[in-house]
């Protein structure tokens, strides 16, 4: 509902009061004042208030496409942030964004198309100096308590917001539609020092939603071209890109953020990456968790209309693997139905794509192409789609002579047509070269507004975790938009830890070790206390101490001291032969 507005709230151009939440928005230029918060009319205990600037709309001309484009970008994290906390289950919190001149001057000053989002920016003279000055409207969020915060949080012994500002390096792996809005959020938030890891390049399809890139991107890494945007529009905001894999880093590099926010597309990256985070963790001598090694996981995933945010303290709260049992399997499809009575175009896709290509011998485009005739009793197809009642394997591309390459336009043409050709023998109708794409690639539509959302959570998190001025979340969120049936809902759950987690169970402890032991004597000491068989050792960042199977390789590791490859409070994990997985935490003699 909508609350008439008196006099002492004549500055707030709207007021919205819904059951527990507080909704204020107002112009830039306006600053919150508590006393006003005493004339407010609510309906029972308010657990969050959100105070949000803007620049007035008339004030802003939209004379050309981008133009308009930048007032989402000026709006977008803004809106999502008031959406998010008017939601069932959302995660209370006390949340006053003002979004600071440089994003409300770019909204004013049209960009041309091709221009240098650098050149058309403010320029650093007619911004304050400080971020500090850009962010006086967070000093009443951080430099007072109030009835959300911490036990810890105590704004006289620490300035929040120069933690935040000085003291705080955050590390966003991805930035695709989730990590761009991500990297955002974070520079409007007031985090300063970000780093990014994304491999990919900008393609002309991200160009409807990935709103830190323009068409003369295309081909550019994506991290250096959001980390250059960034930059060029929140002076102060330092953004570093990295181009390479995840796995490329060691575990000490990644020991150096403060928080980790990841906005990945796959499985096998977020367990990676959470597996290294969980392996950077140390104790103390009497056996506790030494927490200023244990990097909260920040974790973001969108797919179509619904998504999730997830807080990951390793060996604290539950680990991304403890949830992993959780996930809902890859739809697949029955290879009888592919084969023989096909009736979606989709299965016309997966037939072209998992039993014609591997026949193909030759190929130089879709109209150029030699292919061998597929068996009747369809032993081909069968080995190629993988038996009988199996769903879709991702490995049976590219078993024949050619190659798929599923960023080649020629090999997505030739399915394409060769997947209409098999619906119109059926009557089926759908297919599309989109659907092909999606299809092949296993792409799921990505929808702006909900990574707008999840990004704002995920961020809100980081802030949260930061200033202490609230409750992080515990520890899942999640959001499921766009049903026709039950509309909008969310939640929020607690995953408890899985005491059988392969990556974060609870580990053996072997205090008062001399340091001064060779590895060999150590590793006859793990052998005989927990009675393995030929026991393998491995460092937390992957690399082996010994190997049992390759003992020659390392044996010169065996005469080492033990102090010279492993710290005190690190984990060395054991395998042997007979399939034992022991975590042990190795604490030397003070």
């Amino acid at each position: 509902m909508t609350t008439t507005i008196d006099a002492a709230l004549a500055p707030y151009s709207k007021v919205s009061v819904v059951p527990h939440h507080l909704i204020l928005s107002a112009p830039s230029a306006i600053r919150l004042n508590p006393d006003n918060l005493q004339s407010i009319p609510t309906h029972g205990p308010v657990s969050t208030i959100i105070v949000a600037s803007f620049s007035p709309v008339d004030s802003v001309t939209h004379s050309s496409p981008d133009a308009a484009a930048n007032r989402l970008l000026h709006c977008s994290f803004l809106s999502a942030t008031l959406f998010l906390s008017t939601l069932p289950a959302a995660p209370s919190s006390l949340i006053h964004h003002h979004l600071f001149s440089s994003f409300s001057a770019m909204s004013a000053a049209p960009v041309s198309s091709g221009s240098n989002p650098a050149a058309s920016s403010p320029s650093a003279s007619s911004l304050p100096t400080t971020c500090k000055d850009e962010w006086a409207s967070l000093r009443p969020l951080v430099s007072r308590r109030g009835p959300f915060s911490t036990i810890d949080f105590d704004p006289t012994q620490e300035d929040p917001l120069e933690v935040m500002q000085e003291s705080t390096r955050v590390l966003v792996v991805g930035a695709g539609g989730l990590g761009s809005e991500i990297l955002k959020d974070l520079a409007l938030s007031g985090f300063q020092d970000i780093h990014v890891i994304d491999m990919d390049s900008v393609d002309v399809s991200n160009l409807n939603r990935q709103f830190l890139f323009r068409l003369k991107d295309v081909d550019k890494p994506k991290s250096e071209v959001a980390a250059k945007f960034i930059m060029s529009r929140c002076p102060g905001v330092r953004v570093t890109a990295h181009t390479k894999a995840i796995q490329e880093f060691s575990a000490r590099w990644y020991a150096q953020f403060d928080i980790v926010i990841a906005g990945l597309d796959n499985v096998e990256a977020r367990r990676w990456l959470n597996a290294t985070l969980v392996g950077l963790v140390k104790y103390e001598a009497d056996g506790s968790i030494d927490e200023s090694t244990a990097i909260p996981l920040i974790d973001g995933g969108t797919e179509g209309f619904a998504g999730q945010a997830r807080v990951f303290r390793p060996r604290i709260t539950s680990c991304f693997e403890c949830s992993l049992a959780s996930m809902p399997p890859q739809t697949g499809f029955a290879v009888c139905t592919i084969r023989n009575v096909p009736r979606l175009p989709e299965h016309c896709i997966i037939y072209a794509l998992k039993i014609e290509w591997p026949l193909l011998t030759s190929f130089t485009n879709c109209n150029e192409y030699t292919m061998t005739e597929r068996k009747t009793n369809d032993s081909a197809s069968s080995s190629a789609a993988g038996g009988e009642g199996e769903g879709e394997d991702d490995d049976m591309e590219g078993s024949g002579s050619v190659k798929l390459d599923k960023d080649n336009v020629e090999h997505m043409s030739w399915l394409y047509h060769r997947a209409e050709h098999r619906a119109k023998q059926f009557g089926i109708q759908g297919v599309t070269y989109n659907l092909t794409m999606q299809v092949v690639k296993n792409i799921i539509p990505a929808i702006a507004s909900t990574n707008a959302l999840i990004s704002a959570a995920c961020v809100n998190e980081a802030l949260k975790i930061r200033s202490g001025t609230a409750p992080t979340l515990n520890n899942y969120f999640m959001y499921i938009g766009g049903s026709h049936t039950s509309g909008i809902n969310t939640e929020t759950i607690e995953y408890n830890r899985n005491p059988k987690c392969a990556v974060c169970q609870e580990p053996v402890f072997m205090r008062d070790v001399n340091p001064m032991m060779t590895v060999q004597e150590f590793i006859k000491k793990v052998e005989s206390a927990h009675d393995l068989s030929q026991p393998s050792f491995t460092l937390p960042n992957g690399s082996f101490l010994y190997l049992s199977t390759l003992s020659s390789k390392y044996a010169a590791n065996l005469e080492k001291m033990l102090g010279e490859v492993v710290e005190s409070g690190q984990e060395v994990i054991v395998h042997d032969k007979a399939g034992h997985n022991i975590k042990i935490i190795v604490l030397f003699k003070m």
